[in-house]
């Protein structure tokens, strides 16, 4: 049985949600399937970051055991390693 709260927490995510939203969903053909994506999203991981990175560039980013990050040192390290699997290894898209 529904609380209270959970019906409004529903009505919030639908309103969210809603096509034209913050976080607006629609359907849409991906790899010839009907799904459900984000309506304002970049289209790939790779065209978020690179949107989002350079933007951030100078700020922490990842903490890890005593050792810390920024966006910006996190998007180098990623293009070496990207650098490498393809000239090493070959791999591509």
């Amino acid at each position: 049985m529904l609380t209270e709260l959970d019906r409004a927490q529903d009505q919030l995510v639908e309103m969210i949600t809603a096509p034209g939203g913050q976080l607006g969903v629609v359907t849409a053909t991906v790899g010839g399937r009907e799904q459900k994506i984000f309506e304002h999203a970049p289209p790939s991981l790779r065209d978020l970051l690179a949107m989002f990175l350079p933007a951030h560039a100078e700020k922490e980013f990842l903490v890890y055991q005593g050792e810390r990050y920024t966006f910006e040192q996190v998007r180098k390290q990623s293009l070496a390693i990207a650098a490498v699997l393809q000239s090493r290894y070959g791999i591509a898209k």
